[in-house]
């Protein structure tokens, strides 16, 4: 009963991170048609041998990008459960060794 839940809890948090990551992306998406042009600072990513800068962009750029980079880690990470009661690296089941024959008492 509580892998249910957990797993209800799972999914509550991939849609509100998706959710948030759309929010965020239309924020953007409005604040660069409100004509606020000004810009906003600079904005550079590097990874390996690839480079990315953005200089001088509107702050609807810089928001809809960060939404965006939102919603492509919330769905490149997908949806991962594993029950713990099936997982393989559970934690073992402790064994009990039981005597052949019960203890002698002293007399």
């Amino acid at each position: 009963m509580q892998s249910h839940w957990l797993l209800v809890m799972l999914m509550a948090y991939k849609v509100s991170s998706l959710l948030t990551g759309l929010a965020i992306t239309y924020m953007g998406f409005r604040l660069f048609l409100a004509d606020k042009t000004a810009p906003a600072g600079n904005l550079s990513a590097e990874h390996g041998g690839s480079r990315f800068s953005l200089t001088g962009a509107a702050p609807g750029s810089v928001f809809a990008l960060f939404g965006m980079a939102v919603i492509a880690l919330t769905i490149y990470k997908g949806m991962q459960y594993e029950d713990a009661a099936f997982a393989d690296d559970a934690m073992p089941v402790p064994q009990i060794l039981l005597p052949d024959k019960p203890p002698s008492l002293p007399r």
